[in-house]
C-alpha cells in the first residue's frame, strides 16, 4: 500500500474542499438574500397597500364631509342662507 501522498496532491484535494465550502457558503448567502428580499417585497406589498386603504379611507371621510357642508349651506326657498341659524322669533 502507498500510503504517502504527494504535497501536490494533498494541497489540491484541500483546495478543492476549500473552494467547495466557500461555494456552499457563498451560494447559501446568495439564497438568504434572494429570499429576504422576497419577504421584504411582500411586506413592502401590504405596508404600500395599507397606506393606500387608509388614504382612500381619508378622501372618502373628506368627500362626505364635503357633500354634508354643501348641503347645509344649501339657500332656502327665498333665497337665504342663514334661514336655518335664525330662530323662529327672529325671522
Amino acid at each position: 500500500l502507498n500510503f504517502q501522498i504527494s504535497n501536490s496532491n494533498l494541497r489540491r484535494r484541500v483546495l478543492t474542499k476549500s473552494t467547495l465550502r466557500i461555494f456552499i457558503l457563498n451560494s447559501a448567502f446568495l439564497l438568504f438574500i434572494l429570499f429576504r428580499g422576497i419577504a421584504q417585497r411582500y411586506a413592502n406589498n401590504d405596508r404600500h397597500k395599507g397606506a393606500l386603504s387608509y388614504e382612500q379611507r381619508r378622501k372618502e371621510k373628506a368627500k362626505t364631509r364635503v357633500i354634508r357642508r354643501a348641503s347645509r349651506s344649501r339657500t332656502t326657498r327665498n333665497g337665504s342662507r342663514t334661514a336655518r341659524s335664525r330662530t323662529r322669533k327672529d325671522k
